[in-house]
């Protein structure tokens, strides 16, 4: 687990298994956001917010595939009062374990689905969470569902935009001419700007000026 410190939060990483996708949480004084919480069990996850002192508002995911959704369940069981944030194709998608690829990666063929979203993201916008002001943009290609978010000056890209990292555009649902659209979107928001970077897989990036 690793964790970076800003002028007034904090931004977590813990690596989900089995296969190993980034899980962020967001800490702000006593409120957290979950971004993309993928491990089933979720044990260090939970282990972390126990140890915290920490009851999580809101899960955002980037994109409905499995490797970042499946611990949703448990923590929804966990934490009744936390609410799930989705683009409207993700939430669509997480409802659907074709749709999510968790059918294609169980030996018996049998997946998982993840409930309907509590605020499903139909277009670009800023929403107020825990204090703080989150910019969201669709940014379909890599999944019809993908979603990127900024906060301050961290944002968070999925698996949309992975620095250095060919983009897998082969996948059930994904689309070259869409992905073009939304690096380009990207692009435009990181112009003459510095964020730090917290992709789906690997480690954060300080990108820009």
């Amino acid at each position: 687990m690793e964790v970076l410190h800003f002028d007034n939060y904090d931004v977590f990483t813990i690596v989900n298994k089995p296969l190993s996708s980034n899980c962020y949480i967001i800490v702000k004084k006593e409120k957290c956001v979950v971004v993309d919480p993928g491990t089933k069990d979720n044990a260090e996850l939970l282990n972390l917010l126990s140890s915290m002192n920490l009851v999580p508002e809101y899960i955002i995911l980037t994109h409905e595939h499995y490797d970042h959704i499946g611990g949703c369940n448990i923590l929804r069981c966990q934490y009744p009062e936390v609410k799930l944030i989705a683009s409207k194709l993700c939430n669509d998608n997480i409802q659907d374990e074709r749709w999510n690829l968790s059918r294609y990666i169980d030996e018996a063929g049998i997946g998982f689905t993840v409930s309907a979203a509590d605020l499903v993201i139909s277009e670009d916008c800023v929403v107020s969470l825990c204090n703080c002001e989150f910019f969201f943009i669709l940014t379909p290609g890599h999944s019809m569902g993908s979603m990127c978010f900024s906060v301050n000056k961290c944002f968070f890209t999925g698996d949309t935009f992975i620095p250095g990292v060919k983009p897998v555009l082969k996948l059930k649902g994904s689309n070259e001419a869409q992905y073009e659209l939304s690096i380009n979107k990207i692009a435009h928001i990181l112009n003459d700007k510095e964020f730090v970077l917290f992709p789906g897989h690997g480690g954060p990036i300080i990108y820009g000026a």
